[in-house]
């Protein structure tokens, strides 16, 4: 089974959005975040009310609870501009531009212009997949994204992706 696609920095933010939001290192990092900030501002909250300025106290105390509520959102708001500069910066022809994706039973050829790769089955990690993307994940960390624009319709969408996992599967047992 043979797909032709286009990986744009769109697709490769997506990818690491979904690792950030699935990957234990992550997770961990995201908690980390949020409580430091927490932290930092419930702290605020302390000197002012035992310097008895109960108001900036309030102040403080709301500001903590608003900015751990919306410290994911912040979090992935700062990935997403990080991955779009890393893209852009340099050609980047492995990554962003044409793919042709083969996939046989006993293992996947990624081609571009400027490279091939084959990973056999019994090397992949896992497949995930989102409303958008199919990701075949080659190590922990990184994967081949496969966007859902790139299939004419969603049986041939399907098909793909039961086939990948099916090799996978086959692979591991």
């Amino acid at each position: 089974m043979d797909i032709e696609y286009e990986i744009s920095t769109d697709d490769l933010v997506a990818f690491h959005l979904h690792q950030n939001e699935h990957s234990l290192a992550f997770r961990g990092c995201r908690w980390g975040f949020q409580l430091v900030i927490g932290l930092i501002t419930a702290a605020g909250s302390v000197i002012y009310f035992i310097v008895g300025d109960y108001l900036m106290a309030l102040l403080w105390l709301v500001a903590a609870v608003l900015l751990v509520a919306l410290a994911p959102r912040i979090l992935r708001g700062s990935i997403k501009r990080q991955i779009v500069r890393l893209y852009r910066r340099g050609k980047h022809r492995g990554c962003v531009g044409s793919h042709r994706l083969s996939l046989t039973p006993e293992a996947m050829v990624d081609a571009t212009e400027e490279s091939e790769s084959r990973v056999l089955w019994s090397s992949v990690e896992k497949i995930a997949a989102t409303d958008e993307h199919l990701f075949i994940y080659t190590s922990a960390e990184t994967a081949i994204v496969v966007p859902k624009r790139a299939f004419s319709d969603d049986v041939g969408w399907a098909e793909f992706s039961e086939t990948a996992r099916q090799y996978r599967n086959a692979a591991i047992v």
